[in-house]
């Protein structure tokens, strides 16, 4: 039997799934998003809680595989299949057969936009769209797109689109999924709160504060409200919205306008196991790595990493 080992993979979570590095099986979360009644959920958690590796776990489970020409791709679908099958998601056939590799996705992920200036933040995500829509590529092809439809989407691959362009650029992509797969989309925003949280940090570091830093933070704040409010609110395309971050504090400014949006905080019990590591996770990850023989590695762990609670579930975190 080959030996299990840990490795530092990253956060996407098709390749820790296809590689030979040992993965704490979260899959379950899948299945609680879809029984969860809210159209939009935010879900807030400190940093290295696990919340890209799951929001790309999400995307990699209910996104279409298609070639370059925009149809399914089979090979690729029986891939994911195999490997969602093996894992605690495989105990629910109803989710795998309704779901599974069946809805177009969008994720997108903020964790790498920073800046101390409205316009390297506003280039930064005018950077990010672009890549977003180049992976959507084969929606040129589409014989169901309106050729305006088309010239929209080669705007995007041109970074030749507008600030009012910009602001709707998640609400376009989503409509023009649903007409090419005649299927309503799942929007999945991660590390919607990095922007500001990175500027807040860097001017605690610093000890200043100056009128321009309250223009710059509006004019970012308003930049995210426009592209997060057209793509979550009253978007007729949209079947469910994920989002994640880590502070509470801004969801008031760049969500104030949606009513049909839930949370799920550390003070919260329904996504408690999905993030972090339980007790049984890491005792799991003991025994996979013959790690718990060693008697002196469980009490170092609970030194080092244990110390939250959340719905009476003792979480671990690195």
């Amino acid at each position: 039997m080959m030996d299990h080992k840990i490795e530092v993979v990253g956060s996407d979570f098709e390749e820790f799934a296809t590689s030979n590095a040992l993965l704490v099986d979260k899959t379950e979360f899948i299945n609680a998003l879809i029984e969860n009644g809210d159209k939009v959920l935010l879900i807030t958690r400190p940093r290295r809680w696990g919340k890209t590796l799951n929001m790309t776990m999400c995307q990699y489970f209910f996104s279409i595989p298609v070639h370059k020409d925009g149809t399914q791709d089979d090979e690729e679908y029986l891939k994911r299949k195999n490997v969602f099958s093996r894992m605690a998601i495989g105990d629910y056939p109803n989710t795998l057969k309704e779901y599974l590799g069946r809805v177009p996705t969008i994720f997108i992920s903020f964790k790498g936009i920073k800046g101390s200036t409205y316009e390297s933040i506003e280039m930064g995500v005018r950077d990010l769209i672009y890549m977003l829509y180049a992976k959507h590529e084969y929606l040129i092809s589409s014989d169901r797109l309106s050729e305006s439809q088309k010239r929209l989407f080669k705007k995007f691959l041109t970074k030749e689109f507008d600030l009012s362009e910009l602001n709707s650029s998640l609400l376009y992509l989503s409509e023009m999924l649903y007409i090419h797969f005649d299927h309503k989309v799942m929007i999945l925003i991660d590390e919607y709160d990095t922007p500001l949280n990175d500027w807040y940090a860097k001017q605690l570091e610093q000890g200043s504060y100056v009128k321009e830093d309250t223009e710059y933070v509006q004019d970012v704040l308003n930049l995210f409200k426009n592209i997060f409010g057209s793509a979550l609110k009253d978007n007729t395309y949209l079947k469910k919205g994920i989002v994640t971050g880590i502070l509470r504090i801004a969801k008031a400014s760049l969500f104030s306008g949606l009513n049909n949006l839930g949370e799920d905080s550390i003070l919260d019990n329904d996504c408690s196991k999905y993030f972090g590591f339980t007790e049984r996770d890491i005792n799991t990850l003991l025994h996979a790595t013959k790690m718990i023989d060693n008697p002196e590695i469980l009490p170092s762990l609970k030194s080092w990493y244990n110390g939250y609670s959340i719905g009476g579930i003792t979480i671990y975190n690195p």
